[in-house]
């Protein structure tokens, strides 16, 4: 029996193409170390149209309440020790890195596992993660799931998603709450992850709602001193000086 060291959980809806390309995307590189499972919130839509021959394949349907309930029930069905969430039209965009990817998680004893990089597709860019993810970082970015492995078990543990008090920043306050609550994170200095250039936190009809999570989200995290300083820095600083105070300043360090 093969000895699954990652899940990569594929979640779509009504999105045959962006499917497509993401699960082909996976199944280039040859290594059986990893399976894909795709959850569908459509059985009678056109992504069940899929098929897939490969045995690392699985696919599920049921009806959700969104992309990160959707995410959640899909780790009911992982066999591998860390989870990988995808979007639809995500890419893996070099196959060496997501094999090295897949060799370190081997000896890896974190809970969570962050790629130093992910590229974004439009406009082209690779969005870096500092060497240590402060407090400060928590407070103005978002770490990308689609470049981030959790361990099960620590997933499950943890709740995963709070899908009752976020819908559009899920992702961010799961990150958050983690680490807060003493998780062991490493970061992988690769880049294998190209991200679609839309998302479902992104579109304009949630923007409001994405505004108001963040303010729910720093109130809860962040004291209001905390608030105020990383407001300050954010604001009244240039890019460089911000870049020194994620990395260097104890001021900004995590708490």
């Amino acid at each position: 029996m093969r000895k699954i060291k990652l899940t990569v959980i594929v979640v779509v809806k009504k999105d045959l193409n962006g499917l497509i390309q993401t699960v082909d995307s996976l199944l280039k590189c040859s290594s059986m170390a990893f399976e894909v499972i795709i959850k569908d919130a459509c059985a009678d839509a056109e992504s069940c149209k899929y098929n897939s021959s490969d045995p690392r394949v699985s696919y599920y349907s049921k009806s959700d309440t969104g992309i990160y309930d959707a995410m959640n029930q899909a780790v009911q069905y992982a066999s591998g020790r860390y989870v990988l969430f995808m979007n639809c039209g995500d890419c893996i965009s070099s196959l060496r890195g997501f094999q090295l990817f897949l060799n370190m998680l081997s000896d890896s004893d974190s809970d969570i596992v962050v790629c130093s990089g992910i590229s974004v597709s439009s406009p082209t860019r690779v969005k870096s993660v500092p060497a240590i993810i402060s407090d400060f970082y928590l407070y103005r970015q978002v770490i990308c799931h689609q470049a981030t492995c959790i361990d099960l078990n620590y997933f499950v543990k943890q709740q995963g998603f709070d899908t009752k008090n976020y819908v559009v920043r899920a992702d961010q306050e799961m990150f958050i709450r983690l680490r807060k609550n003493g998780a062991k994170i490493r970061i992988f200095d690769v880049n294998f992850i190209i991200c679609a250039p839309f998302g479902f936190s992104i579109s304009p009809s949630r923007l409001e709602q994405s505004k108001n999570e963040l303010n729910m989200i720093r109130k809860k995290y962040f004291g209001p001193c905390q608030r105020r300083l990383y407001w300050l820095a954010h604001n009244l600083t240039f890019p460089a000086v911000r870049s020194y105070l994620l990395s260097k300043n104890k001021h900004f360090a995590l708490k």
